[in-house]
């Protein structure tokens, strides 16, 4: 008989980067637009949880010239649909920082944000790359709020998890 297979733990996660336009809503609707950069990495078959930095405050014809960056842990269920395409949805909680120029005066606002995400995901054959269509509702307290639309690439980090026999685990993976 041979030796019992060695669990291996390996990355099962993603980053992305992805750009777009928006509406962001204070005292009126001024047009924005936005920019995210995220990494996940999946705690689940279905589930993940990570980190995403999301540029979301350049109005265009904005007259206090707000300029925000959230910071947020992100927690995404997938589900897939059909061919590598899968829906994604969830949530983010993070720290907001807003520049804004009031009567010429610069002031930077602090404050907590939340954000709720839906993406749609489409894989590219088996090359790790993907596209993402996400949209993401953000608000702050004292602050504007934002819808998102955004298109952008990510890639997969590792494959699936699971048993393998030896002992080296490979790129991307940690035999125990």
């Amino acid at each position: 008989g041979g030796a019992a297979p060695d669990f291996v733990i390996e990355r099962r996660g993603e980053v992305y980067f992805i750009f777009g336009t928006g509406q962001a809503h204070q005292e009126g609707n001024i047009e924005s637009r936005g920019l995210a950069i995220g990494f996940k990495e999946k705690i689940s078959r279905r589930c993940s949880i990570g980190f995403e930095h999301q540029n979301d405050g350049h109005p265009q014809n904005d007259p206090q010239q707000n300029h925000r960056d959230s910071f947020k842990i992100t927690s995404l269920c997938e589900y897939p649909i059909a061919g590598g395409l899968r829906l994604e949805g969830g949530g983010g909680l993070g720290p907001t920082f807003n520049t804004v120029t009031r009567d010429g005066q610069e002031y930077d606002e602090h404050a907590f944000g939340k954000s709720l995400i839906v993406a749609i995901v489409q894989q590219l054959g088996r090359s790790g790359w993907n596209v993402r269509a996400q949209g993401e509702y953000t608000t702050a307290d004292r602050s504007f709020h934002t819808w998102t639309y955004m298109l952008g690439l990510g890639h997969n980090l590792g494959r699936e998890g699971g048993f393998k026999s030896g002992g080296d685990g490979g790129p991307g993976r940690l035999a125990i």
